[in-house]
């Protein structure tokens, strides 16, 4: 019995820890997270237009994250043109507050801070 009671709250306990996956919905708030732990954020794209994610972190900011990864997820749908995911992977590597942004634009043209897609979310982060 102690046995499946220690499984069980060792199961509840991970499944609180893992990581949410962040989303449009999510713009503008804040997150507490630790020094290690892992953050997704997944979002709509569609390469086909030219559109993309592009993420940007503050200079003095930037080594608060590593391992930072992207991956393209393509609709199940094989119709021309269908958008897909977009899914990034920060991992936190030092104590403090960082926000990181994000906008929608073709890179190839200049961004435009006031019609772009944005969204921005702040972590504070802990040992």
């Amino acid at each position: 019995m102690k046995t499946s009671v220690f499984a069980l709250l060792t199961a509840l306990l991970t499944a609180c820890s893992s990581a949410s996956i962040l989303s449009e919905r999510d713009n503008g708030k804040t997150f507490f997270v630790r020094i290690g732990d892992r953050q997704v954020v997944s979002l709509p794209e569609n390469p086909t237009t030219g559109y993309s994610w592009q993420f940007f972190i503050t200079p003095e900011n930037q080594n608060a994250v590593s391992d930072v990864t992207e991956t393209y997820i393509a609709p199940k749908s094989k119709m021309s043109g269908e958008g897909g995911i977009k899914e990034y992977v920060l991992t936190f590597r030092k104590k403090g507050t960082i926000t990181v942004t994000g906008y929608y634009f073709r890179p190839w043209e200049k961004r435009n801070e006031k019609k772009d897609r944005k969204v921005s979310y702040t972590f504070n982060i802990a040992n």
